[in-house]
Parts: structure tokens; sequence; C-alpha cells
């Protein structure tokens, strides 16, 4: 059954004009994906619903800039979570994945030719992005 957010959440006023967004059963929400620039958005064929985990190869789609920018997302695969940086500088985008066993896959939205760099440590929780 699918619901208005505030019904779901009547005392949460934020909710209260929200209406792109939607409850689809007990536990899962609807939502739009926007494509703002410089936007990386993860895509895995397969997740693990009930664990919230992602099970198999992930896509990564990428937003580029068009002017310099740089923006850092976390992943959560398996038991432990991937760092993910975008940037652009000086017209050369370059995506650099923090060291893991997860397989990866990047496709630019407009075309733009990326740069792939394993990074030689993996992120731990401590670190701040």
């Amino acid at each position: 059954m699918a619901r208005a957010m505030v019904l779901e959440y009547q005392e949460d006023p934020n909710v209260w004009s929200i209406s792109d967004q939607y409850m689809f059963g007990n536990s899962l929400m609807i939502a739009p994906i926007y494509n703002e620039e410089g936007a990386v958005i993860p895509k895995g064929p397969v997740m693990n619903y009930v664990d919230q985990i992602i099970t198999d190869n992930i896509e990564l789609l990428i937003a580029p800039f068009e002017k310099d920018g740089e923006t850092n997302i976390l992943v959560p695969v398996d038991a432990e979570t991937v760092k993910v940086n975008y940037k652009c500088c000086n017209g050369e985008h370059t995506v650099e994945i923090s060291n893991t066993n997860v397989r990866f896959s990047i496709t630019s939205l407009n075309q733009v030719a990326l740069k792939l760099v394993i990074s030689d440590t993996k992120w731990q929780p401590e670190n701040e992005l």
C-alpha cells in the first residue's frame, strides 16, 4: 500500500509539504534521484533489502562537474563502507575509490572521460569525509 509521507510521520513538519516521495508497504521509501552536477549515484543490480546491503557489482553514475569541483560519498557494501571521491580539476575528471574487493563500474552521464584511481588504503569509520 502506498501512502504519503505525512501519513507515516504526522508529527514531523518537515514532511508535510513533500509531494514527490512516499512510503510503499511498511518499510520501503520511494524517492526521486536528481542528477545534479557533481552527483555520484551508486546503482547496484542486487540488494539484500533485509540487511540493506548491496551484494553485487556496483555501478556508479557520475553527473560530471562543468567546472572544477569535488564531492565524496560513502557506499555501504557487504560488511564494509567504500569511500568514493569524484573531482574535476582543470578539465580532468577523477574518481578515486578506497581499497576494496568490491567490483565497481563507472558511467559518466555526460560522456566525459573519467580517470579511475584505486586508493592504497581502505576507508575506516573514524575517518572523516
